[in-house]
């Protein structure tokens, strides 16, 4: 049976109002102050590891590591800038300076850590996933030893951190129900509902607990981020979306219930039911960017809504979107990955 004319006019004056309420809520979103911390940003870990490493180093030894540091930097400096024989150049000398004057396992583990993460930048970049994750599992494997012969524990997060790179591999490689699983694991573990991780050894509820507060809800941030490059499309996200379970466990989290909130408004989303996307929405953009990077997910999926729905009349203000991630640029990658920051840009 057909909608009255009288309904049909209610319900598209219901949408217009969802709309605008929408697009209010994002300009009040963004013009509060990013409430991400250091450790969600991943800052808060460098200070401690690099504090831990020059203590148990001796000066010579830190010296070298250094090196070895900087030069990898640099490597995925100019990968990212496409400058992907220099990478690969800046890469080989890393690898030999280290090789020639590391002067323990524990420096020359170290290196090979810090060198193994760079590169499975670059080997992304290429799409050479295999060895990307290669790249990975030799990170994971110094990082190991590390922990456990040397006293390192706050390498458990990273290792941690080597496994969420490994599930961003894995999405690259359109292996997105692995990626989707690791992301859950992840989830699971870090709060302690699980005691180990399907890839790597030396896991353990109590290794976990030596991880400072801080830094494992900042990798629960990390990792509850990722599901905007798993479900980036619509035809994967519907697919796929049965398979993500773990923002449930949010619902009642002190400092990263935004998660929950997040999937709340996705699950109705992707269940059809636009007025209760749409409302739980409005909430999520109005509360602003917080410690997740799922502020910028629901403007994607906001924005499909406008282009869908009312794309004449929502010109401006995708316009406006587009204009805002030209802005954005001045964010550093932590905050804003490029990859996101694309998808913003192209919005009309």
């Amino acid at each position: 049976m057909n909608q009255s004319p009288i309904a049909s006019q209610q319900s598209a004056a219901k949408i217009n109002g969802f709309l605008a309420r929408g697009i209010k809520s994002y300009r009040l979103g963004k013009s509060l102050p990013i409430a991400m911390s250091k450790g969600a940003s991943g800052e808060l870990y460098l200070e401690i590891s690099q504090e831990l490493i020059q203590e148990r180093l001796s000066p010579a030894e830190h010296q070298v590591y250094v090196t070895v540091r900087d030069l990898s930097r640099t490597a995925a400096q100019l990968a990212r800038q496409s400058l992907l024989a220099e990478s690969r150049k800046h890469f080989q000398r890393a690898s030999e300076y280290l090789e020639k004057h590391a002067t323990s396992e524990e420096l020359s583990l170290l290196g090979k850590s810090r060198l193994a993460q760079a590169e499975a930048y670059l080997e992304s970049l290429l799409k050479n996933w295999q060895e990307s994750q290669a790249c990975i599992h030799t990170a994971l494997e110094s990082d190991e030893i590390l922990e456990r012969e040397y006293g390192y524990d706050i390498f458990h997060i990273h290792r941690i951190h080597m496994l969420y790179l490994l599930m961003r591999v894995e999405s690259g490689a359109e292996l997105h129900e692995e990626g989707i699983n690791m992301a859950d694991n992840i989830i699971q573990y870090l709060l302690f509902n699980r005691e180990s991780l399907p890839v790597g050894k030396g896991w353990s509820p109590e290794q976990l607990e030596k991880t400072p507060l801080v830094l494992r809800n900042g990798m629960l941030a990390r990792v509850a981020s990722e599901y905007r490059i798993l479900l980036a499309k619509k035809t994967a996200a519907r697919k796929f979306w049965q398979l993500c379970s773990a923002w449930k466990l949010f619902e009642y989290h002190p400092s990263l219930r935004e998660i929950y909130e997040w999937g709340e408004a996705k699950n109705a989303l992707l269940s059809g039911d636009l007025p209760g996307f749409l409302e739980n929405c409005a909430s999520f953009l109005a509360a602003g960017r917080r410690e997740t990077l799922l502020w910028y997910t629901m403007v994607l999926d906001f924005c499909t809504c406008c282009q869908e729905l009312r794309p004449l009349q929502t010109q401006v203000f995708l316009r406006e979107v587009a204009a805002d991630a030209e802005r954005m640029k001045v964010l550093p990658d932590n905050l804003l990955p490029s990859g996101l920051r694309t998808l913003l840009e192209n919005v009309n």
